[in-house]
Parts: C-alpha cells; sequence; structure tokens
C-alpha cells in the first residue's frame, strides 16, 4: 500500500515538473538521456545532426525567449528565382566584355602606325578591367546560388523533420519558431564545456489549415564554435548584400542603356 502510494506520488511530481518546464528544457534534457542511454535512435529522431558527448551530467544555463519567423523556405525559393535571372544578366554583362575585349585584340593586330596602336592599347587595357570586373560579379553571384541552394536542402530536411512533410512545401506558408538552450556540461574527462542546443518548431499552413510541427534540434555546438559559426554567417550575409547591390546596379545600368539605344533609334 505504501509502496503504491510512493509510486503515485512520485508520477504526481513527475507530471508536475514537467508542466513546468518549457519545452526547449524538456526537449534537451530528454537528448540528453537518450545520449546516456546510447539510444541512437531517438537521438537521430531529436537532432538534425546527432552529437553524442560522453558526460558525467548537465545543467541547464539559459534557456532564451522563443523567436518567431516566417517560413524561410518560400523567402529562398523566390530569391533562387530571383538570382536565376540575374545569372542571365550578369553572365551576359560578362560575355558582352569579353566579345569587346577580343574585338579590340582582332583590331590591334590589324592596326600598323604605331599612335593608333598605343591608343588601341590604352582600350584594352580599359576593356580587360571591365572584363575582370563582370566576371568577378558573375562568379560572386555563383557562389551565392551555391549557398542557398545548401540552405533550400537545409530547410526542407529540417521541415521534414519537423512536421513529416516532404512533397508540395511550395503551397504551404507558415511560421517557424526558435529557440537557443545554453547547457554546462561536465564530460567524462572532466572538462567543464558550455554548449549550444537551437532549437526550432515549424508550423505550415495552407488554406486556413495549420500542420503543428515538433521542435527539432537543428544544431548541437560549443559556445565558442556557436560564435564563430554566428560571425561567419553575418560574413556571409554582408557578402551577399554586396553582391545583390552590385547586381541591381549592373542590371539599372543595362536598363538605361537599352533605353538610350531605344531612343537613338
Amino acid at each position: 500500500m505504501k509502496k503504491s502510494i510512493l509510486l503515485a506520488a512520485l508520477f504526481c511530481l513527475i507530471i508536475v515538473l514537467t508542466s513546468c518546464s518549457q519545452p526547449g528544457e524538456i526537449s534537451v534534457s530528454k537528448y540528453f538521456q537518450a545520449m546516456k542511454m546510447n539510444d541512437k535512435d531517438t537521438m537521430s529522431s531529436m537532432a538534425l545532426e546527432p552529437k553524442d558527448l560522453e558526460f558525467k551530467s548537465f545543467e541547464i544555463v539559459t534557456i532564451g525567449e522563443p523567436e518567431e519567423k516566417d517560413l524561410e523556405l518560400p523567402i529562398f525559393e523566390q530569391k533562387m528565382r530571383d538570382m536565376i535571372k540575374e545569372k542571365t544578366n550578369l553572365g551576359n554583362l560578362a560575355m558582352d566584355a569579353q566579345d569587346e575585349l577580343e574585338d579590340l585584340k582582332d583590331e590591334l593586330a590589324e592596326t600598323r602606325r604605331s599612335s593608333q596602336k598605343a591608343q588601341v592599347q590604352e582600350k584594352i587595357k580599359e576593356a580587360e578591367l571591365v572584363f575582370a570586373e563582370q566576371k568577378q560579379n558573375y562568379n560572386m553571384l555563383l557562389m551565392n546560388i551555391a549557398g542557398l541552394q545548401k540552405k533550400i536542402s537545409r530547410e526542407k530536411d529540417q521541415i521534414r523533420m519537423s512536421t513529416g512533410r516532404t512533397e508540395s512545401l511550395n503551397l504551404f506558408t507558415g511560421k517557424s519558431f526558435y529557440q537557443k538552450v545554453e547547457v554546462k556540461v561536465t564530460l567524462n574527462n572532466g572538462d567543464v564545456n558550455n554548449y549550444v542546443f537551437l532549437l526550432k518548431k515549424t508550423d505550415l499552413t495552407l488554406e486556413e489549415k495549420t500542420i503543428d510541427g515538433r521542435l527539432i534540434i537543428v544544431k548541437i555546438l560549443s559556445a565558442a564554435d556557436f560564435e564563430k559559426e554566428a560571425q561567419a554567417e553575418e560574413a556571409e550575409a554582408a557578402a551577399e548584400k554586396i553582391t545583390e547591390e552590385i547586381t541591381e546596379e549592373k542590371t539599372e545600368e543595362v536598363s538605361e542603356d537599352a533605353t538610350a539605344e531605344e531612343k537613338n533609334e
């Protein structure tokens, strides 16, 4: 009888403690339990890139406030469509610059007078600079497209893991909820390190119907590595912004040149 009462009391205590815990705290604690039991299946079902820590104990230090964002997949895919268009524009500019350079080289080969050769050579130097710039702009855009393709693939993986949905994702809108949890971990060798668990939950919406996702772990990094990655992402975003600004400028130049040609005609 006493044993039954104790078990019931323990069960009630677990329910109370769980109900008082935040979702992020529960998810991280469950993941540590899975690591302790060496439960690879559970770890894989909870984390996009499972990491197995050999630890003695852990302590959740901080739980960040959930951050809500619009679903990024449609944003990424629209950006990709824009980039593909700009790829064509920048490619044409690079080809035109190359053709201009080749024409000047042909002209130089046919020129006999020294004074004229000097003029053509000067034009070639200018054309080489223009071609190098256009080629660099085009290559930068290719790098950004490759980076965006990786982001799209990763975003689809996260949506699949959170919602179980894999098909017709382009039809959905929705929201993503991010939460950062910092954990102090004592490893088996006695070292004490801080780790960051970045969690994410995705809800998909289609025709006023919502698919509620579950909270998953998208990143498990040491605090130092998390900071380095954040800085790298900021640098990447800055580089993409520069490329976009350059692309916009070149597109405006092409439009202005086309307008000028139409007026001349």
